[in-house]
């Protein structure tokens, strides 16, 4: 499958069923196809945080918001996981 979005889309599937590595492997999937997109690094963040993989959600939201600087949900998402983290240390 060469399709990014089929990707995308079967990644959060994954995620929404709680299996997350095989998510995971379809925003890698995707990803390779086009390293480009912000989506796909928001999404792919979006479900490391909700496993508690902040320090790799948190790469996830950098690399989207130095493609979309302007996201604001990404800004936002960036932002729980920074409180997250201050919280923990």
């Amino acid at each position: 499958m060469k399709n990014t979005t089929a990707w995308l889309g079967k990644g959060c599937a994954f995620a929404q069923l709680g299996q997350m590595r095989e998510a995971l492997q379809c925003f890698d999937e995707a990803l390779a196809i086009e390293p480009q997109n912000p989506d796909v690094w928001s999404k792919k963040g979006s479900v490391l945080c909700a496993f508690g993989q902040l320090h790799e959600a948190l790469d996830c939201f950098d690399r989207a918001l130095a493609i979309n600087p302007s996201d604001r949900s990404v800004q936002s998402s960036r932002q729980a996981v920074l409180e997250k983290l201050g919280r923990l240390q």
